[in-house]
């Protein structure tokens, strides 16, 4: 069984907006108390080895000054020093200690009854309550092991927008198009019963605040689906120019959905930034800046929706073509940040360019879900060192110090032509160790003889987005290629 989640677009009542904007603010102060609970804790008491408990102390080292025939304690914070210690022990107001589960330590202190001063608190359901006080123990357990970094405090600029919860036996119920959620009652979604069936069992339900409008997002268990294993393999190679291109002759250009907007965006920005005098009649907080605030909320999220589904459809295309994939061991977030393998010699600007096309094309994304969906598919995915991919010959492996701006590959050794992303996604391939043997690893390329009599040139195949014979294509030229290699 997997996890599949569905979405849904909902029209709620302002009543059940303002609810929904409430309980977030709610929770907001949720998660800022429990974590100084948690901090406080670990801040004022300190393991003792012998008694094996959790005993009282100072967050301050204690020092001693002799001040005559006394020693006066004192503590040193930054360059200036104090006396007596200004952080005197604070009791918590939890017995017990956090443990492995600060789920179970937090959760009676937010109840109802220990806040009978918090009107706003007791029109939260519980279920939204425990959902975000679980993950807050996850996120403290992660960083006591070191895995993650520590939670942050959330302010009303960083509060979440998404309502969850995982408690729904009991307190959610599907019947035909209607649920009924906790606090906010029985609601009409459009499509509910066509497209989730009677006998599926939900897992999580999530009311989530877009710039489009709210959403509700059902994650259900649906059986496997079992593909068959293919018998073709390839080497990936990745970049800005195409989106990635295969060793068997496939391009994909990248769409560019936000360099397509951008004019559109930068005359709604620039109407918002006017918007923001005072003096203007549109001054911030009126009716004509939200408007113009909820046009570019919603201008960015049809952007990345458009990606999104994009990446979705070719990840699943290779997913469903290939049983082995090769693809470079890069990590998109530190070649942003101008790591060794980004352009550092060049100038910033130039940077700028380069990790905004990156972010346009969404190689990052794109390499998370075919990496997810290979797993899934219980496909063969494989790490290659990226260094010299493009600079290597795939046919007799000698190296070539090529211009960036040359988008030929041609050995001076072998005289083997073709293009320079189908080069470095051959030598991708080439270095992949699979451990399941593959038609595509032993295909081989009919190499030039002479660069002054004739040179064979591979001709790319430029496939589009939503063709409907996207697959049809990669396996006629597969068969193309291994013909030309038998006849060689």
């Amino acid at each position: 069984m997997t996890i599949k989640t569905l979405e849904f677009k909902l029209k709620l009542t302002q009543e059940q907006k303002s609810c929904c904007d409430t309980w977030l603010d709610g929770l907001r102060w949720v998660w800022n108390t429990g974590l100084e609970l948690l901090e406080n804790f670990y801040k004022f008491h300190s393991w003792d080895k012998l008694s094996q408990t959790w005993v009282p102390c100072s967050p301050v080292p204690w020092q001693y000054r002799k001040q005559g025939d006394k020693e006066i304690p004192y503590c040193w914070i930054g360059k200036r020093s104090s006396c007596p210690i200004p952080q005197p022990y604070r009791p918590c107001p939890l017995s017990g200690n956090p443990g492995a589960k600060p789920y179970y330590w937090l959760r009676p202190f937010f109840t109802q009854k220990n806040h009978p001063d918090k009107d706003w608190f007791r029109n939260i359901p519980s279920v939204f309550v425990n959902n975000i006080l679980e993950r807050l123990g996850d996120a403290w357990v992660r960083f006591r092991k070191g895995v993650n970094g520590k939670p942050k405090f959330r302010s009303k600029r960083t509060q979440t927008t998404t309502l969850e919860t995982s408690q729904i036996k009991s307190r959610v119920y599907v019947e035909g198009r209607y649920i009924k959620v906790p606090g906010l009652g029985r609601l009409l979604v459009k499509g509910l019963d066509t497209r989730i069936p009677s006998d599926v069992q939900i897992k999580t339900l999530r009311i989530c605040q877009f710039a489009s409008g709210n959403y509700l997002q059902l994650s259900i268990k649906v059986r496997e689906v079992v593909l068959p294993e293919p018998e073709l393999a390839c080497g990936i190679d990745m970049g800005t120019e195409y989106l990635y291109a295969t060793d068997n002759n496939r391009l994909v250009k990248p769409p560019n959905y936000f360099k397509n907007s951008e004019k559109k965006l930068v005359r709604l920005q620039r109407k918002l930034s006017v918007s923001k005098r005072k003096k203007h009649p549109k001054y911030q907080g009126s009716a004509n800046h939200k408007k113009l605030q909820a046009k570019v909320g919603k201008l960015h999220e049809k952007i990345a929706r458009q990606r999104r589904a994009f990446n979705h459809w070719h990840s699943s295309n290779l997913v469903k073509i290939y049983g082995g994939i090769a693809i470079e061991d890069i990590d998109f977030s530190e070649l942003m940040h101008g790591s060794k393998l980004a352009v550092s010699s060049e100038p910033a600007m130039v940077q700028s360019r380069y990790n905004k096309a990156l972010m346009d094309a969404g190689c990052g994304q794109f390499l998370s879900f075919v990496e997810q969906k290979c797993q899934v598919s219980e496909r063969e995915l494989q790490k290659v060192d990226p260094a010299h991919t493009s600079q290597d010959c795939p046919i007799c492996g000698h190296r070539h110090q090529l211009d960036l701006r040359q988008r030929t590959f041609c050995c001076e050794k072998c005289h083997y032509q073709t293009q320079r992303k189908h080069a470095a996604a051959q030598v991708v391939r080439q270095r992949a160790v699979f451990e399941r043997s593959y038609r595509g690893c032993h295909r081989e390329v009919m190499p030039v003889e002479s660069s002054t009599v004739k040179v064979m040139k591979q001709e790319s195949q430029l496939v589009r987005a939503g063709t409907a014979n996207a697959d049809e294509q990669v396996d006629r030229l597969a068969n193309q290629v291994d013909t030309q290699s038998n006849l060689g």
